[in-house]
């Protein structure tokens, strides 16, 4: 066989190499997009869960449940402490101790 031949039989393996080159090339463009999407949203969920920023009421709210909700000696202080900081909803909730 002529050099010719060759070239011409791996003609389409060379074309075939050319575009899965692209196709790898623009999917690790895309890894790349997703990586930096992945990067700021975590960045944002750390924005979020920090109490920082909040008005202080919210922030004076948000303690005093928490105090308390966990600071109690017997079920029922703990259900008469926590009355100020929940709504009508939750309230046979927390009295059910």
């Amino acid at each position: 066989m002529s050099k010719n031949s060759y070239q011409d039989k791996i003609k389409p393996y060379e074309k075939q190499q050319q575009k899965d080159s692209a196709t790898i090339e623009a999917l690790q463009q895309n890894v790349l997009a997703l990586e930096n999407k992945q990067v700021e949203l975590e960045e944002q969920a750390q924005d979020k869960s920090s109490n920082e920023g909040l008005p202080e009421e919210v922030n004076a709210t948000i303690e005093g449940f928490v105090e308390a909700e966990y600071t109690y000696t017997n079920t029922q202080e703990r259900a008469e402490n926590i009355l100020p900081f929940i709504t009508a909803e939750m309230v046979p909730y927390f009295q059910q101790g």
